[in-house]
């Protein structure tokens, strides 16, 4: 896993020469853990492709819960998502036709965030598993490529809890948009 940083935005890379696809893996609240670190290496290998993941809180790891929600409350969202936006050109910059982005909890919020707000084509598709960004950041049903949402019954956090994503999904079945 090599460190990279492109327009301020750091980044861990997993590199597979010569592959035109790649994608984001965006972490959960704790941070850019060992654990996402492992992740973004099995969807490289799993995948075949090119893996990055963004440390969103530049350096700051949690390892309670209430540390992760501090850290998770202080997230400047905004510039969350032009991190996103940063990877994705810093990818196709070294010959990535198409990204993807996957997330989880506050990371899938990022992922809708990111396929909401950033010019299409940025990403070519994404998977949230949970999460759904606040309405103050974005209009979530705007999203512009292909999505395959994945939210759980049981979740009771503030971000991604059963009622958010049920109105989420009714939100984007009334847009006319396919909540596979």
């Amino acid at each position: 896993m090599t460190t990279v940083t492109e327009k301020g935005t750091p980044m861990y890379l997993i590199e597979v020469p010569g592959s035109t696809k790649a994608v984001i893996v965006i972490q959960e609240w704790w941070g850019l853990n060992d654990q996402v670190k492992r992740m973004t290496k099995r969807y490289s290998e799993a995948l075949n492709c090119t893996a990055l993941t963004i440390d969103f809180y530049r350096g700051k790891v949690a390892k309670e819960a209430d540390e992760a929600k501090h850290l998770l409350d202080g997230l400047d969202w905004p510039q969350a998502v032009t991190d996103i936006e940063n990877a994705s050109t810093f990818l196709k910059s070294q010959g990535v036709a198409k990204v993807g982005a996957v997330g989880f909890c506050m990371g899938g919020a990022l992922v809708i965030a990111a396929a909401s707000l950033l010019p299409e084509g940025t990403l070519a598709a994404g998977v949230p598993f949970y999460g759904v960004p606040p309405t103050s950041l974005c209009d979530p049903v705007q999203v512009k490529c292909p999505m395959q949402y994945h939210f759980g019954d049981l979740d009771t956090s503030h971000i991604s809890s059963k009622e958010l994503a049920t109105t989420y999904k009714a939100d984007l079945a009334a847009a006319g948009k396919d909540v596979s």
